[in-house]
């Protein structure tokens, strides 16, 4: 128990199994079978915790619906390329049979991909050693790519304003509401420290990927494979870094396995420093997303994610470094 809440217990990304279930979409089925040439005798839908997934298992390729602009995509792909060229496991893009990565059908845009048999990263100690080598990896590579980003490419906000308290937090139910109320001088503490240093960050603005999570890594063949190439984004280094670290070794902490020298090992090379507030910072952000898109009668698909964030911001600074926030 920390700050009244019960800490590293096991959260949603735990799952280590992607489920897919039979669904019946026509423009999945026509797409598959006019532009790639499948008989789609099996379409099936990823169902996992995933609020927003548009994946599909089509016979054995993996179909993706993608929104966004076709040029951000079309350079996120090519930078997804180049790691992979580069020693980074990812899975393979699938051409289409007009020679072609993305697919523009019924004025919606497609991509396939290798459908990839594994389970999602589980934290087991070859999977970390597979991570320790990974990870300092991609971020070197994303931080020498050399090709400037397009116009429109995204690149991810940070907190610049302090936390305004709601008084409407009922909306989310009464256990929600008891932990927010638990935290909110927490909240807002942290909010106001991390607009204090914010500044500071944005000279360690890089490519890095956004969103480093065990459900964004894929364990098969004794190799990690890095998913979610639409997570390549523009973001502060130390934030984007001390983010994933603290994400893939949460369930080090909670499976009871030593961990310190693991951290150790994964800023050992100096390129980004450990920073337990840049890694509260992103929680902070997600954390405040959620809370700001849902009103009453408008609840954000994310809110199943409060708890897991309200305990990142006690857990991240245990495993990185000192508590910058108190208790409440």
């Amino acid at each position: 128990m920390y700050g009244n809440f019960i800490l590293w217990t096991p959260d949603i990304f735990a799952q280590t199994q992607n489920t897919f279930v039979d669904t019946i979409d026509p423009d999945v089925l026509s797409v598959a079978q006019e532009r790639y040439d499948l008989p789609g005798e099996s379409v099936q839908q990823s169902c996992g915790f995933e609020a927003n997934s548009q994946n599909f298992l089509v016979d054995d390729m993996l179909l993706k619906r993608l929104c966004g602009n076709t040029s951000v995509i079309a350079y996120q792909l090519a930078l997804y390329g180049y790691l992979r060229a580069k020693g980074i496991a990812t899975p393979a893009i699938i051409m289409n049979n007009e020679n072609t990565c993305l697919t523009m059908h019924n004025e919606t845009l497609w991509l396939a991909m290798e459908y990839i048999d594994g389970h999602f990263y589980a934290g087991t100690c070859e999977e970390i050693e597979a991570l320790i080598d990974m990870m300092p990896r991609l971020f070197h590579l994303l931080h020498d790519y050399s090709s400037l980003p397009p116009e429109g490419f995204p690149s991810r906000p940070i907190i610049t304003t302090p936390y305004i308290q709601r008084s409407d937090y009922a909306l989310f139910g009464s256990e929600l509401q008891s932990m927010l109320r638990r935290a909110m001088t927490d909240i807002v503490s942290l909010s106001e420290h991390v607009c204090q240093v914010s500044q500071a960050w944005l000279s360690t603005i890089s490519l890095v990927h956004i969103d480093l999570h065990p459900r964004n890594l894929l364990w098969s063949d004794k190799k990690l494979y890095l998913l979610d190439f639409d997570s390549l984004q523009l973001q502060p280094s130390v934030i984007a870094y001390n983010f994933g670290v603290y994400k893939m070794l949460r369930r080090c902490v909670s499976d009871g396995i030593a961990w310190r020298h693991y951290v150790t090992r994964l800023f050992t090379d100096g390129m980004i420093p450990r920073d337990p507030l840049a890694a509260q910072a992103e929680i902070l952000l997600r954390l405040r997303s959620i809370l700001d898109a849902s009103s009453p009668g408008n609840l954000s698909v994310w809110q199943q994610l409060i708890p897991v964030h309200l305990r990142g911001l006690y857990e991240a600074p245990m495993l990185l470094g000192d508590a910058i926030c108190a208790t409440s």
